[in-house]
């Protein structure tokens, strides 16, 4: 059986447990992961013995060598409404279809095309289906973060002072696709001086100044899987409190990586990053999660949150970010991508830590 054909199968017993007859895709994440098709429009439909690809004349050809042991329908001319007929043909009457990535007004032509069929919501498992990675999913994932690590290194010494938030996102993202990488994962944040206090400060035009700190969070998509990186960097001497927040933030997230492993909560993970921070006074300050699941998305199962009892188990690949952040000041996060095995976690991210003071 192929990894393809295993996911399928998966999917299969998901939909039999839940009392459906069949799966609508529509996310491009989860149509590549279990028809392998990476065209931009597509329905997928998966039933208890068959699999179908809905596409129109752009992607028959495409979706013909990339989708094997799936049947091309050609809805050129059909548009919603190939996907009523096969489901009339084949007897659907539940469906579950991804909740949270199809559009209210598709779902209403699901509804209007297929008054016979009931649809599901399916979302939350299919995303649990996906988590934990194979072998070859986590290579990919190792390459988009070497080359992430890679261009990283080679704009450190362009960053000075007058170069712009922009200009740096610019040089960064172009120097992940000369090595390889598809596109950025996600809008590259560069966020300098008091702008680093934004935890998703995108890069704008304003200028780098002597004493900044700039929280740099980037990432790149390599055969289709991201990498998710924060590295936070000073330009001159920093800020006394910056300097020592930076500590306190690279203690935590040490904290957090040291006790991942096969087992361990979303909520302990997050916890044990919080206690630090906290400890050191600035338990306000770091809002959001500890970090989150990374494959076809940027953003998956499972989270690494307070309000996550879910267990850790190997394969999932999530990242560890703790933050603090000084409005009118600045922040620091620190972020790393780990992918959970038998004995713990491994980090796959090899950036340097320390702290890294550029010269003006």
């Amino acid at each position: 059986m192929t990894h393809m054909q295993n996911r399928v199968q998966r999917l299969r017993v998901l939909i039999a447990q839940k009392g459906m007859e069949a799966a609508v895709l529509y996310s491009r994440e989860n149509t590549r992961y279990f028809a392998g098709f990476t065209g931009t429009e597509s329905t997928t439909l998966i039933t208890r013995d068959q699999c179908f690809i809905l596409v129109d004349s752009r992607y028959t050809s495409q979706a013909g060598k990339q989708c094997p042991g799936y049947t091309v329908v050609d809805s050129t001319l059909k548009g919603l409404t190939a996907l009523s007929e096969v489901l009339q043909e084949h007897k659907v009457g539940v469906a579950g279809v991804e909740d949270e990535a199809v559009p209210l007004s598709i779902y209403r032509k699901y509804e209007t095309n297929s008054p016979d069929v009931r649809f599901l919501p399916l979302e939350s498992s299919l995303s649990g289906l996906r988590s934990q990675k194979d072998a070859d999913e986590i290579w990919r994932i190792e390459q988009a973060v070497r080359i992430a690590d890679e261009a990283f290194e080679s704009i450190l010494p362009l960053i000075r002072p007058g170069v712009t938030e922009l200009g740096i996102a610019f040089e960064l993202e172009t120097a992940m696709r000369r090595l390889g990488a598809e596109k950025p994962s996600f809008d590259t944040i560069v966020a300098s001086g008091a702008r680093g206090a934004l935890p998703h400060g995108v890069a704008s035009e304003k200028e780098i100044q002597a004493g900044d700190g700039i929280v740099f969070d980037f990432g790149c998509i390599y055969r289709g899987y991201c990498s998710d990186i924060t590295r936070t960097v000073f330009v001159g001497a920093p800020d006394p409190e910056l300097r020592h927040v930076y500590e306190v933030v690279l203690a935590a997230q040490e904290a957090a990586e040291k006790m991942l492993g096969p087992g361990v909560t979303g909520s302990e993970a997050d916890e044990a990053a919080r206690q630090v921070i906290a400890k050191a006074g600035y338990g306000d300050l770091f809002g959001h999660g500890l970090g989150h699941g990374v494959g076809l998305a940027i953003h998956e199962s499972p989270r690494l949150s307070r309000t996550n009892p879910g267990r850790l188990l190997p394969g999932d690949v999530v990242t560890v970010e703790p933050g603090i952040y000084l409005p009118g000041k600045g922040g620091v996060r620190i972020e790393d991508i780990a992918v959970i095995e038998e004995a713990g976690a491994r980090i796959l991210t090899g950036s340097p830590k320390q702290l890294r003071i550029l010269p003006v």
